[in-house]
């Protein structure tokens, strides 16, 4: 079971998610109660990202859309609902699927990866096995794509 919250060793991985509540008129985003979905507390820790977005099927099944979060709001103030803002998406309809992307702090699964732009550093949490601290991954870029990545031994 992929999401998980006990210690049974399991990664916690954030998977596909439905809006509750869409917000006023004037605001694009939407709303999560945290009562009935716990997990989508987790979307408080995103308030620090650098750069994040969310994914997903805003309007229709058959077309996705990227948005740039802007900001996020969860005050427990009796209707312990998650706010969440964003820029350049349509506007969500209430059970639309949506999932976060570009998050460091929910880097947590083989595959997955965050990249620093601000940095110019890519984390990336590579299959099939653990790299120690000291492993450096190598990228070898080709103009239209990355075709290669490889461990250097050091």
């Amino acid at each position: 079971d992929d999401d998980d919250d006990d210690d049974d060793g399991d990664i916690d991985t954030w998977v596909w998610q439905h809006a509750d509540a869409m917000l006023n008129d004037t605001d694009v985003g939407f709303a999560m109660n945290v009562s009935k979905t716990p997990d989508a507390a987790r979307i408080g820790q995103w308030k620090t990202e650098n750069d994040p977005y969310i994914h997903g099927y805003f309007s229709w099944d058959w077309a996705d859309c990227y948005a740039k979060i802007t900001s996020i709001d969860y005050e427990a103030n009796g209707d312990d609902m998650i706010r969440l803002k964003y820029d350049g998406g349509a506007t969500i309809k209430p059970w639309a699927r949506w999932i976060g992307v570009n998050l460091f702090a929910e880097l947590d699964a083989e595959g997955e990866f965050y990249i620093d732009s601000a940095a110019q550093k890519l984390y990336f949490y590579p299959p099939g096995k653990k790299l120690s601290s000291s492993s450096v991954v190598e990228l070898m870029y080709q103009r239209g794509g990355v075709v290669n990545v490889t461990e250097a031994v050091k």
